[in-house]
């Protein structure tokens, strides 16, 4: 089978240099880029880490990479509590008064005024 030549540059890592070079080349445009990328892990990425304390036994002699793993416990305690408002556990409601939206004055029982 002969090779097709669709016109387009093919370069080679091994010829260009690789991503080092590339890095090398344009630091300044990488150097811009720094404080939107480290933006993005303090604001993003770090406070992931605190998300696990909703499935852990928190205890803060332990800290929170050693406290007891509970996994959904808390959650289920929560949605099957005899008190947990019905219609908010699956969707929030179908009116904004169910959902705790309600305006002082509207009337949302759909009557015209």
């Amino acid at each position: 089978m002969a090779k097709t030549n669709t016109g387009l540059p093919r370069p080679d890592l091994a010829a260009t240099g690789g991503p080092l070079r590339a890095i090398r080349k344009h630091w300044d445009l990488y150097l811009m880029a720094l404080p939107a990328i480290a933006l993005i892990v303090i604001f993003k990425y770090l406070p992931m880490y605190g998300v696990i304390i909703a499935f852990k036994d928190y205890n803060p002699m332990q800290g929170m990479l050693d406290s007891e793993w509970v996994g959904f416990r808390f959650f289920r305690e929560l949605f099957l509590f005899d008190e947990f408002p019905p219609g908010r556990a699956e969707h929030g409601g179908d009116q904004p008064d169910e959902a705790g939206l309600r305006f002082p004055g509207t009337d949302y029982s759909g009557a015209a005024a």
